[in-house]
């Protein structure tokens, strides 16, 4: 498999970049960094704040700048898909951004394109767009924190969207009802991507056969006799088919380091401890301390117990408390 330093600047059919740049062979000169200055801190994994902060994503410099120095680089639609959420004000981290909803391999993923200075005109929820419709301007919105001049970028993210129901549920249950979700299902809180260079590294956008390249970090198993809502538009994360007229008391779930959910496998039978709520299984050591870092898993003794970043996206997939 290429390193993220050595992705080949291919041009593919369904494939398109989200920019008017290709992706070059040395990503540095394509990422934008923070302002650290370290191009890796604009990549994806825990590339911030000496490795405890993590960036669901690739933050994608600007080539362009008009007469009066402002940013002009165009943004694209990478895949063809369905426009499922349009923020075309400054609100929230993302600041103004788009999300495209593409299925594939009966798995539904996303692609969300986030500081946006403007939204293309006619780009509009529930529209059906092609690989390399122009959504928008690159900019440096967000009202969480401030982007400056010089640091302007598109930041690009694919990846799962954790619930439905379950999660505006979860949201309701968590935050006082003065913070209001203004984003519906598409609010990061309920998105887990994974890292674009695998995406690009693809020839075509087979998202099944990218899930196999992400290494399972750890697995968990779940008492929740609950079908997750994440398996209603994405089946293709069941190992399995649910059988019929059985009841389901478990499920066991794999996940990537990163807190992806991989695959889920129904468990019957009452065989199981159902007073714990969650049992981790299976921690790869090689993922140990990112999977600390990241809010998975907190040591106890010679094992583990969920870290609270766990058991809030569990919670979401669940749509119950555990």
């Amino acid at each position: 498999m290429l390193g993220l330093s050595a992705i080949p600047a291919f041009s593919f059919a369904e494939i398109t970049f989200p920019t008017e740049v290709s992706i070059p062979e040395d990503l540095s000169l394509y990422i934008q960094p923070t302002v650290s200055g370290n191009w890796r801190s604009g990549t994806f994994g825990m590339v911030r704040n000496f490795g405890k902060r993590f960036h669901e994503g690739w933050d994608i410099k600007p080539f362009k700048r008009d007469s009066n120095g402002k940013v002009s680089d165009k943004v694209f639609s990478v895949l063809e898909g369905r426009v499922v959420h349009i923020c075309n004000v400054n609100n929230g981290s993302y600041g103004k951004y788009v999300v495209l909803e593409h299925t594939n391999s009966d798995l539904l993923f996303y692609s969300l394109y986030a500081h946006l200075d403007s939204v293309s005109p006619g780009i509009e929820e529930g529209r059906f767009v092609f690989a390399g419709t122009l959504l928008g301007i690159m900019g440096n919105t967000s009202s969480v924190y401030k982007i400056p001049k010089g640091l302007e970028h598109l930041h690009f993210e694919v990846g799962f969207r954790l619930g439905g129901k379950s999660f505006l549920h979860w949201y309701e249950k968590t935050f006082d009802k003065s913070d209001k979700n203004l984003h519906s299902f598409w609010n990061g809180l309920n998105l887990s991507g994974f890292d674009p260079g695998l995406f690009f590294q693809e020839k075509s956008p087979d998202i099944k056969g990218i899930l196999d390249k992400i290494p399972t970090a750890f697995s968990v198993v779940v008492c929740s006799g609950r079908t997750p809502d994440i398996l209603e538009y994405s089946p293709g994360l069941l190992t399995e088919p649910v059988g019929q007229g059985r009841k389901v008391n478990f499920w066991k779930v794999e996940f990537s380091w990163s807190g992806l959910p991989k695959s889920f496998t129904p468990i019957y039978g009452n065989g199981k401890n159902k007073s714990v709520k969650i049992k981790i299984e299976n921690v790869y050591n090689k993922y140990i301390q990112k999977l600390i870092n990241r809010g998975m898993l907190i040591p106890s003794g010679n094992t583990f117990i969920p870290g609270k970043n766990l058991i809030n996206t569990l919670e979401i997939i669940f749509g119950e408390s555990l």
